[in-house]
């Protein structure tokens, strides 16, 4: 599941907004405080929009709301339900419509006490808290103890990335669920979350640029990974690179096709570097290479270009056998 995310402490042009994220799955907003009708009529047009759209939507609220507008459980919402709820309350609710629960607050005795309630479990997902605050946001093993419990109850586990533009308030320093993703990246945290963390379900928790957005749907749809770099003028034409499946932890290879390349001068290697096997290197002359690492001075491979420094990181979550597509944009 991939998930954008639309709040209504703005106005925005709802079509333009939606189509925007065409390849996705599911949209999450929040009528967490109430906004008297207006609020609740805005979310009602982003809702029809959605569905027109065959997007999932999911929406977080609190008791009191739900309360208020028990309506909200007839309409095919996913409910994300925070303070006020009972595990009694989130046991019936997921009898009556998909509810998420919060991944983050959770505990095993808590959840237990949820499923003893006898809770319907497939209408049960655990999404994570995005945080606002500098230094709040999730440690990275407590983030995965938390989601290996929640999976070892057969419960679909969501995080959220961080965006780089609009970003939301209150302090406008992104909304990660990781603490280590505050304000790089989004694409970065996305394959984080999906190569490192093992989630299948992520949402974008605020606006995003359209390059960043534009990879993550082409990993998504096409299982490719990009990356924005500058190249040489004799080396523009490469587009790309196929990735061997023996993998190194300094260098990422490609599968080699023999060309008989001149040595330059002697270089210092930094990660992001791009290379090609010069003739010291004998037979393997022409193979295209990305430094995983600062590998120092070196004599057998020219530097042919570099990745953007704010793409660096994705190399640490290239695996054998992926396809790179390079974006000279």
């Amino acid at each position: 599941m991939l998930g954008f995310s639309l709040y209504f402490d703005k106005d925005y042009d709802l079509d333009k907004a939606l189509d925007r994220f065409g390849g996705f799955d599911l949209l999450f907003t929040s009528i967490h405080y109430q906004g008297g009708k207006e609020v609740l009529a805005k979310f009602s047009r982003l809702y029809d929009k959605a569905k027109e759209r065959g997007l999932r939507v999911c929406v977080d609220l609190n008791k009191e709301v739900l309360d208020e507008n028990p309506d909200l459980l007839s309409k095919d919402l996913i409910i994300r339900l925070d303070y006020g709820f009972s595990p009694a309350d989130m046991a019936n609710l997921s009898k009556r419509a998909k509810i998420s629960i919060n991944a983050s607050t959770i505990a095993c005795d808590l959840l237990e006490e949820i499923m003893g309630c006898g809770a319907n479990k497939e209408n049960i997902l655990a999404i994570h808290n995005f945080y606002p605050l500098d230094f709040t946001g999730l440690a990275v093993d407590f983030f995965k103890k938390r989601n290996d419990l929640f999976k070892s109850f057969g419960i679909e586990v969501a995080a959220f990335v961080p965006g780089n533009t609009d970003l939301r308030g209150p302090v406008y320093k992104s909304l990660p669920s990781l603490e280590g993703h505050r304000m790089k990246n989004p694409y970065t945290c996305y394959l984080d979350l999906v190569r490192t963390c093992g989630l299948t379900s992520v949402i974008i928790a605020e606006g995003i640029e359209d390059r960043e957005l534009s990879y993550i749907k082409t990993f998504k749809e096409d299982g490719k990974i990009s990356l924005r770099v500058s190249m040489d003028e004799p080396y523009k034409s490469i587009s790309g690179m196929k990735v061997r499946s023996d993998l190194s932890d300094y260098i990422i290879r490609n599968e080699r096709c023999y060309k008989n390349i001149p040595s330059a001068l002697p270089a210092f290697v930094k990660k992001g570097d791009i290379l090609i096997c010069n003739e010291k290197s004998g037979r393997y002359s022409g193979e295209l290479e990305l430094a995983k690492k600062d590998l120092g001075l070196v004599y057998d491979r020219n530097i042919i270009g570099k990745v953007a420094k704010a793409y660096v990181d994705v190399l640490d979550y290239i695996e054998g056998g992926d396809e790179l597509v390079f974006d000279r944009r």
